[in-house]
């Protein structure tokens, strides 16, 4: 009876811990980063502490119009400000290997710029007014 006992109340207690920690992990945001433009599919992608620029455009599905020179812009928080610093990158050196493939960070805007004349989604798609 003993047994019993002590195997009853070791399942409540892990019960209860997987509970809270479930209540706690749905409780905070999972951070993300967003990615529009000149992509197949606008989207909101999932933060890792592996999350790079190409990695991000690939799961928005790639490239939408391709031509020699693909321009980004990353949008990045500065600490403690509601403002952003803009990064420009040149896609074409990151794929050559001639550029670092940065590694991106929760909440970046990445803007893969527009072909002229091309109709590309834009943060208003997301819902955001501004950066």
């Amino acid at each position: 009876m003993r047994v019993r006992h002590i195997f009853i109340t070791l399942i409540f207690t892990i019960g209860l811990v997987l509970t809270t920690h479930a209540q706690q992990s749905s409780s905070e945001p999972t951070p993300i980063v967003f990615v529009y433009g000149n992509v197949i599919k606008k989207s909101k992608v999932s933060f890792s502490e592996t999350l790079t620029l190409t990695k991000a455009i690939e799961k928005s599905g790639g490239i939408a119009f391709k031509k020699k020179k693909i321009d980004v812009r990353i949008y990045r928080l500065i600490q403690g400000s509601k403002d952003r610093t803009e990064i420009e990158v040149d896609l074409i050196q990151v794929i050559k290997g001639k550029a670092e493939d940065i590694i991106l960070k929760p909440y970046d805007l990445v803007y893969v710029v527009c072909l002229k004349g091309k109709k590309c989604e834009g943060l208003l798609d997301f819902g955001l007014t501004h950066l």
